[in-house]
């Protein structure tokens, strides 16, 4: 009918969510496997090609009286109902006071890898930086183009290994990589399970020892950012 209200799903600017349940049989937080592979189309793959995305679990199938029954986990369910909170908050804002983050591959380490399944990446991330530009969003003075994005990203937005010594600090010195202080690295490692720290900590070792890190501190490669300081 013309002037129909369209249903929600169908509105533009709609974030759709997906929640979830996985199966019983021993404790939660003992499970190693996390979803099984026979429930990942079901739980994951199609609600993405339906746009939903952000999936988290929130109960677990149990068996009750020979029949599957789904319990919410609490403080799983209070996550769930706290992030459709935040996502309504950010949908309120301005677009000049949001935060994005782009994500991009760079595997195998180096220079000359940036890419994702031999796609356009790097004409695509301007493409983007331009439409955000357009709808309203805080992207500097100047958007880079194709060739100085990929000099940019090379030069400071890489990952690297043991077999480039001295490569990570001269990205420090350059002003174009923001260090997390160890301490907050810390602090959020320890609020982890003991179960899971111990696994790290025997594969690992500790974060101190780590070569990637002895700068002082993990760094995390921002060599662009799409918001500004006035």
């Amino acid at each position: 009918m013309a002037g129909a209200p369209r249903p929600a799903c169908r509105q533009p600017d709609r974030h759709a969510r997906q929640p979830g349940g996985l199966a019983g049989g021993c404790p939660r937080h003992r499970r190693v496997r996390g979803i099984g592979g026979e429930r990942l189309p079901l739980l994951l793959n199609t609600p993405e090609r339906a746009g939903a995305s952000e999936p988290i679990l929130f109960a677990t199938l149990e068996d009750e009286h020979g029949a599957k029954t789904s319990r919410a986990v609490p403080e799983r369910a209070d996550a769930a109902v706290a992030r459709v909170r935040r996502w309504i908050a950010l949908q309120d804002q301005p677009a000049a006071d949001k935060h994005i983050a782009i994500l991009y591959y760079n595997n195998p380490p180096g220079r000359g890898n940036i890419g994702a399944s031999y796609l356009a990446t790097l004409p695509s991330l301007v493409q983007i930086m331009a439409r955000l530009r357009e709808a309203g969003y805080r992207t500097g003075t100047a958007l880079p183009d194709t060739a100085e994005l990929t000099a940019l990203l090379e030069q400071n937005g890489r990952n690297m290994e043991e077999w480039s010594p001295g490569e990570l600090a001269g990205m420090v010195s350059r002003g174009r990589v923001t260090l997390l202080p160890m301490a907050q690295y810390k602090r959020w490692f320890d609020a982890l399970p003991a179960a899971f720290r111990q696994s790290v900590l025997a594969a690992w070792g500790p974060p101190e020892r780590n070569p990637l890190m002895r700068v002082g501190a993990p760094p995390l490669r921002a060599p662009w950012t799409a918001r500004t300081t006035p």
